[in-house]
């Protein structure tokens, strides 16, 4: 099991954990530092040793089902949320919320009653003034972003943020945002994001499929694959057939693979930055305002943003913000800090 994300709250800490059943959440009580802790120790369910174990005599919470993945977990008006979505669904397919008082008994929470029908929450930020949830609602024109906010955990407001994700126009690919951070200030909020093509593996499997040998016919199509320029055919660690993408009349699934930079990872990316002062009037600035490659995190500090961002020179940096459109660096160059700055993760506090 390997410590992905610990959460401090009081006297309770929570932390993400993989295991071979998927991801879980672990709780210990009796901690009086308020500090947090990022850690890649192994420690197992109910050890008080290793790196990640920090000491301490965990055990399971939370048992989510398949094949739902927790991926936020935070605190507010004095009860912990946990956000799970089953990616295998869909990018944008409905989430599963659990809410605690304790850490230790879970009741999962009706999205569809307290959000909207197939509501998809894909980030949880919290602050003194409760939480803010960020995703996409399916609308006639492709999947709205929207923002989620409740003082109380009982009553969720909804608010557009004026950008629509339209479906993609090139086969075998998925249009995706993917909002990299976020913060829930005094009086408003800031979400940085990235728009950018995905490649559509189940459409490429299944097209891949339909076009194998008669020899072929009826093989589990689990066993089928596809690289950037061929389809193959496992069993086991052995490739039992391999054939270009272009023999089989696949050249959709190669331009496809070719526009998302699949499998190396995702294709052209375009930053953005939404904004409000009220959560209800949302703004969007092309491009983020930091001028950095990648915003790792964003949080509230009274009334002002702190945001660790990574730049193109390889070195992240520390930047201040009064409204989250116009930054300044703090002049903290942050090389050499390793794992504090990874990619996806609210690791300021």
């Amino acid at each position: 099991m390997r410590t992905l994300r610990m959460l401090l709250a009081g006297t309770v800490a929570l932390a993400l954990c993989a295991s071979s059943g998927g991801l879980m959440l672990a709780q210990s009580e009796g901690i009086a530092s308020e500090d947090t802790a990022e850690t890649t120790g192994e420690p197992a369910v109910g050890s008080s040793t290793g790196p990640g174990a920090l000491g301490l005599a965990w055990s399971k919470t939370l048992d989510v089902p398949e094949p739902f993945v927790v991926e936020s977990i935070v605190a507010a008006h004095d009860r912990l949320y946990a956000l799970a979505n089953d990616r295998a669904a869909g990018y944008y397919s409905p989430s599963a919320l659990w809410t605690s008082v304790d850490g230790i008994d879970w009741d999962e929470l009706d999205v569809s009653g307290l959000l909207s029908d197939d509501a998809s929450l894909h980030r949880l930020v919290a602050s003194e003034r409760g939480v803010l949830g960020l995703g996409f609602r399916p609308t006639p024109e492709g999947h709205a972003a929207t923002a989620w906010f409740s003082e109380d955990g009982v009553t969720w407001d909804a608010s557009d943020l004026g950008y629509v994700v339209e479906p993609a126009t090139q086969p075998y690919t998925h249009s995706l945002l993917d909002f990299s951070a976020a913060a829930l200030g005094s009086t408003g909020a800031v979400a940085t994001a990235s728009a950018f093509p995905g490649f559509d593996w189940e459409g490429a499997k299944l097209a891949a499929v339909a076009v194998l040998p008669a020899e072929l016919a009826g093989i589990d199509p689990d066993r089928v694959g596809t690289t950037n320029r061929s389809v193959q055919v496992s069993v086991g660690p052995f490739v039992v057939y391999s054939a270009s993408l272009e023999s089989l009349g696949l050249s959709e699934v190669a331009e496809a693979q070719r526009l998302t930079n699949a499998p190396s990872g995702g294709g052209p990316q375009r930053s953005m930055t939404f904004r409000t002062d009220d959560l209800q009037e949302w703004s969007e600035i092309d491009g983020n305002p930091m001028e950095a490659e990648y915003v790792m995190a964003i949080v509230p500090a009274g009334d002002e943003y702190v945001a660790a961002a990574y730049g193109r020179s390889g070195t992240a940096d520390v930047l201040v913000s009064s409204d989250g459109q116009a930054w300044e660096s703090t002049g903290q160059n942050m090389e050499g800090t390793g794992g504090l700055f990874m990619m996806g993760d609210r690791l300021l506090t």
